[in-house]
């Protein structure tokens, strides 16, 4: 079973599962926690209702669990989280940047994050605008984004691939991120001046 938060999907053997829209937000809202949440504190944040709302919250999980299977959703202590088969796309993210060292694992693991970088810029899915408890999650995600496209550059640059640190720092830029006043987003975006000032001259350099 795998989450997507970037794109808003569930899926399994790579084909999305059927959400409604209270299941899909239900599913979203386990993928990013934290730790298990209990009933009350699911109708309250996704629902803005503590009383009947925790009967919606059970109605739901219940739903999910005969779409996902018994074991995709674990109750601890009367709360609820994914269980431990159940990958996350913005989880595994998060282990990949907080890896030690400068460079990815493997090819296939830089593989992956140029792919999770493209779906990253792409925003997320119009409905969790939607979802105010969703808005501490995006911020988290504009942060990961910026600093995602960092590594990618520095291990682009290391590798002379100017023009794949050039694309991802494009990618950056075109999409609007709502944190580009930052300090690393403008680091960002000189270091995107340069290359280009420097690819520009490299190529009046061989037309002469």
């Amino acid at each position: 079973m795998f989450v997507s938060v970037l794109r808003g999907a569930v899926e399994r053997d790579f084909l999305p599962i059927p959400l409604t829209g209270r299941e899909r937000e239900l599913a979203m809202f386990l993928a990013v926690a934290k730790r298990p949440a209990d009933g009350h504190h699911l109708a309250q944040s996704l629902w803005n209702d503590s009383g009947s709302g925790r009967g919606l919250v059970k109605v739901n999980v219940h739903r999910l669990r005969a779409k996902l299977g018994r074991e995709a959703i674990v109750t601890e202590l009367s709360a609820y989280r994914f269980g431990d088969t159940v990958r996350v796309d913005v989880r595994e993210l998060e282990l990949l940047m907080d890896a030690r060292s400068d460079d990815f694992v493997s090819e296939a693991d830089r593989e992956r994050a140029l792919n999770v970088h493209g779906d990253l810029l792409l925003g997320r899915p119009r409905a969790f605008s939607d979802w105010g408890w969703f808005a501490p999650t995006e911020e988290r995600l504009q942060r990961l984004t910026i600093e995602l496209s960092q590594k990618l550059v520095y291990l682009a640059l290391r590798r002379q691939n100017i023009n794949e640190a050039q694309r991802v720092l494009r990618g950056l830029r075109d999409c609007g991120l709502g944190a580009s006043s930052t300090t690393a987003f403008a680091l960002c975006m000189k270091q995107l001046d340069e290359l280009e000032g420097a690819a520009a001259r490299q190529q009046a350099l061989t037309g002469l």
